[in-house]
C-alpha cells in the first residue's frame, strides 16, 4: 500500500498479501510515527520553557533599532605586509602568551604606523607572531608580521623618531 505523496506526506510501503492487513499495518505504523514525533516536540518545548534553550523568536525591537541606527564603519583594507625578525632574551613565565600579544598590540598602536585593524570596532592591531618559544628560551630570529593600510611606508623616517 502506498499513499499518493504531497509535500508533507510520508511514503511507506507495506508488503503483505492481504490488502486489509497491509492497510492496518500502515495505519499503525503511521500513528506510531506521528505519536513519537509529537512526544519529541513536546520534550523540546518543555526544555525550552525550562530555560535550557535560547529563545529563537528573533532580535528584539530595541536591538533592531540600535543596529539600524548605528553607522557601519568599514575598516581600511591592508595594503602592505611587513615581515620583521627580532631577537628575544629569555623572559619570565608571566611575560609570554596573552601578555606578549597585548604588549605587541599596544606598542604597534602607539608607533604611529598605519596599522590595519586599529580603525575597526575592536581597535586591535592586525599582526601575527611566529610560533612561541618557551619563556626561558632566547630567540635569535623571531618572526612578526604586521599589516599596514598604506603602501610605500618607509622604515627609514620611522627610525629617526
Amino acid at each position: 500500500m502506498q499513499a499518493r505523496p504531497d509535500d508533507n506526506d510520508l511514503v511507506m510501503t507495506v508488503d503483505n498479501k492481504s490488502a486489509d492487513k497491509a492497510a492496518t499495518l500502515a495505519d499503525r505504523i503511521s500513528r506510531a510515527f506521528v505519536a513519537r514525533q509529537m512526544a519529541d516536540t513536546q520534550d523540546l518545548v518543555r526544555i525550552h520553557r525550562a530555560g535550557r534553550l535560547a529563545d529563537v523568536a528573533g532580535p528584539s525591537d530595541a536591538l533592531r533599532a540600535a543596529v539600524t541606527a548605528s553607522p557601519i564603519v568599514v575598516p581600511a583594507e591592508a595594503r602592505q605586509r611587513w615581515r620583521i625578525t627580532f631577537r628575544r632574551e629569555p623572559v619570565a613565565p608571566d611575560r609570554v602568551g596573552r601578555w606578549a600579544v597585548e604588549s605587541w598590540g599596544a606598542c604597534l598602536a602607539a608607533s604611529g604606523l598605519p596599522i590595519a585593524g586599529l580603525d575597526a570596532d575592536s581597535g586591535r592591531a592586525r599582526f601575527a607572531i611566529g610560533a612561541p618559544l618557551p619563556a626561558g628560551a632566547a630567540g635569535e630570529a623571531e618572526l612578526l608580521e604586521i599589516w599596514l593600510t598604506e603602501q610605500g611606508v618607509r622604515l627609514f623616517p620611522l627610525r629617526e623618531r
